[in-house]
């Protein structure tokens, strides 16, 4: 009965990969006895041994997969004549509060360096001093 539930387990792991693909993985992990990556990568024609080695062939593989924009596609063609201030905007209290503490704790930091998990943790005391 053990072993019929444990590969009903692993049918049940590959038919939701897509779903739930952690899951699947933790299996696979825990059959091989190791977690990280392999002893040994290979790529095409190259081989790799060492952790360097391995590290650059993942570099190799996943720059030849993801393609960057050009700078073209990135930055918009804006006209000169076109006033970008935001003079007339207004926010009220409570709707800096209520994105503060709607903030995920889990997301990186931005390009200030605060973390959202402190802004959502000090909601209350800031936001009166971010509404303007």
């Amino acid at each position: 009965m053990i072993h019929r539930k444990f590969n009903q387990y692993v049918v049940d792991c590959s038919d939701n990969i897509n779903n739930h693909p952690k899951k699947f993985w933790n299996l696979v992990g825990s059959k091989q006895g190791e977690k990280g990556y392999p002893d040994t990568m290979k790529l095409e024609a190259e081989t790799a041994t060492d952790d360097k080695g391995i590290a650059e062939l993942f570099n190799t593989f996943f720059t030849s997969v993801f393609t960057k924009n050009s700078d073209e596609d990135v930055i918009p063609n804006i006209p000169e004549n076109i006033n970008l201030e935001l003079t007339n905007l207004h926010v009220e209290t409570h709707e800096v509060l209520s994105i503060l503490k709607n903030l995920n704790p889990r997301k990186a930091v931005g390009p200030d360096g605060i973390s959202s998990r402190l802004l959502k943790e000090c909601a209350d005391p800031l936001h009166p001093l971010l509404q303007n």
